[in-house]
């Protein structure tokens, strides 16, 4: 686990870095946040396919589809 210290000092330069982003952009601020608000959504789209397709979103996670294959294998 990381110490509060570091998450903060991630934090600040998160902070840091999207000022430095907004003032150095070659768009205006409004296009950089639509941009950046298309993205995030864009991402979260991918995350949230990736979790429907996911085998280990269902009740079954403690065990990976290799280990079921091997337990019923056992179980013959």
């Amino acid at each position: 686990m990381m110490k509060l210290e570091n998450w903060l000092a991630f934090a600040g330069g998160m902070v840091v870095g999207g000022v430095v982003l907004m003032m150095l952009a070659p768009k205006s601020r409004k296009e950089m946040c639509s941009n950046i608000k298309r993205k995030m959504e864009d991402a979260k789209e991918c995350v949230d396919e990736a979790m429907k397709n996911c085998h280990f979103h269902s009740c079954d996670c403690a065990e990976s589809q290799s280990e079921k294959s091997e337990t019923a294998a056992l179980k013959e």
